[in-house]
Order: structure tokens, then C-alpha cells, then sequence
């Protein structure tokens, strides 16, 4: 694991996030910053916190717009005094925190998504989906976030269930690079709607042309505490780059299919 310097610590609890399969919470941290948090011991697999963070890593390596992710630092001391975290099988140290957006709304409607109109964006999250075999965000947006603003934005959060399963082990990831499974749901088709043109080249030529030595970068800021170790990490870059090269041909099945009828 690469050093971390400056990791932020825990200062006051805030609440739950309501609906949280994993159990997060909300917490203000020492750089006067409120992180959703998701913490080593939580219900959903031991895979969830490593998901988030290799996640978050690869989408900015991609540039498709994730909440900002960041290691950060919950004691046990902290947990065992809060009796909304105690009663939970939370174990203290280093935790996995996206940056929480006052007023974000989720699962963007049709009407939303038509603010952002922004076809190569729509086409740069399916794209992103397939490489990490994200299929949940194909049925349902509510790990997409709305911001109003000037322009308005969207960011996408809840990796946890990424690369198969929360609980993947070495073996799972070899078993299952290949193939790319096309991916079509609910929320995909509100983004087909609004897509046009040409959008997927671009996000499909970052992809293809991402680099071992940057997924190996991305794997060393993953804490070593999170049990991702050097067989770990390797196998998930051999995943990541066997995949890499065949998100193209799951999209040009969709597109066969008719699911992009606006697209070239």
C-alpha cells in the first residue's frame, strides 16, 4: 500500500443514510468535511470497501463523474461510543468515505437527466458499468446523485457490488473476466433516450487504452487492512485488463439490439 498522509479522522457522528444496504453512515471528519462512510465489518461482504475505492480511482482515471472518494480514519473508540455505530459489527481503523452532497437528489428522473443532455457523459457511464461489471445501476438510478446547479451535474456512488460481488476472491475474478455481459435496464433506457450521434468511441478508447502501470497505482492506495494483498491486487489488474478490450463488443450488442436507437 502506497502511504497515505493527512487521512481524516472522525470527529462527530451525524446519522445513518437510510436504505444503506452496508449500513453507512454520515459523519463530519477534522478537515470540516462530511464523508458517507462505509466501514470493515459491514453486512454486505468483506469486498465493499476495496469495491468503492478502485471504483472511484478507475472512474476518475476514465473521467465519468464519481462523489469524491478518500480513505478515512474511524476509531474503534469512536464506534463503541456511538450506540448507532456500536450496534452494528463495525470494526474501527481505516474506513472507506465519499464526500456527502447536501441536497443531492437520487435516482434522477427522465426530466432531470434531460437537464444534462450530455450524450458521451450517458454513454461514458454504461461504458464504465461494463468494464467493472456494475449491472445493479443498469435496472435503477438510485446510485446515480442529481446536483442542481450551473450546470447541473451527475455523480455516480455505490460501487460496493462492482466486480461480480462483495466477496470476490482471486479465483472468482479469473472465472469471471470473460465475457462482457451486455447490460440493459430501467435507467439505461431513460439514458438512451436522450443519447445521440456518436458517443460511446470516446469512452470506449479510454478504456482500451488504460495502462497496467495505472491500474497497478490505482490498486497501491488500497489499504492493506481491507485484506487486499499483492495476489489481490495483480489478479484484479489482469481482470480489469482482460475486460478491457471486449466492453466494446457488449455495447455494439445493445446497440444491434435497438437499444440506442438514436445512436450511430
Amino acid at each position: 500500500m502506497r502511504e497515505i498522509v493527512d487521512i481524516p479522522e472522525a470527529r462527530v457522528y451525524i446519522r445513518p443514510v437510510m436504505g444503506s444496504g452496508s449500513r453507512a453512515q454520515i459523519i463530519l471528519f477534522d478537515d470540516g468535511r462530511y464523508y458517507v462512510v462505509k466501514f470493515k465489518g459491514n453486512i454486505q461482504g468483506c469486498r465493499v470497501l476495496p469495491n468503492e475505492l478502485i471504483a472511484a480511482r478507475l472512474a476518475d482515471l476514465l473521467q465519468v463523474p464519481v462523489c469524491e472518494g478518500a480513505v478515512v480514519r474511524v476509531s474503534q473508540e469512536f464506534i463503541d461510543f456511538e450506540p448507532e455505530l456500536f450496534r452494528h459489527p463495525f470494526i474501527g481503523g481505516l474506513q472507506f468515505g465519499s464526500l456527502f452532497y447536501e441536497g443531492a437528489f437520487p435516482s434522477p428522473t427522465l426530466r432531470l437527466l434531460r437537464e444534462i443532455n450530455d450524450s458521451q457523459l450517458f454513454a461514458g457511464i454504461i461504458v464504465f458499468d461494463h468494464l467493472i461489471a456494475n449491472w445493479d445501476r443498469s435496472n435503477h438510478g438510485d446510485n446515480v446523485l442529481f446536483l442542481a446547479g450551473m450546470p447541473p451535474r451527475l455523480l455516480l456512488i455505490d460501487h460496493g457490488h462492482a466486480f461480480h460481488s462483495p466477496e470476490w476472491t482471486v479465483a472468482m475474478l479469473e472465472e469471471s473476466a470473460l465475457p462482457v455481459e451486455p447490460y440493459f435496464g430501467h435507467f439505461y433506457r431513460s439514458l438512451a433516450e436522450l443519447m445521440e450521434g456518436e458517443p460511446f468511441e470516446e469512452p470506449l478508447a479510454r478504456v482500451e487504452t488504460l495502462e497496467e502501470d495505472a491500474l497497478r497505482s490505482i490498486m497501491l492506495d488500497v489499504p492493506l487492512e481491507w485484506g487486499i494483498y499483492e495476489e489481490e491486487r495483480e489478479a484484479m489488474v489482469r481482470y480489469l485488463m482482460r475486460r478491457k478490450m471486449h466492453v466494446r463488443s457488449a455495447i455494439e450488442k445493445l446497440k444491434a439490439q435497438g437499444r440506442f436507437p438514436h445512436c450511430r
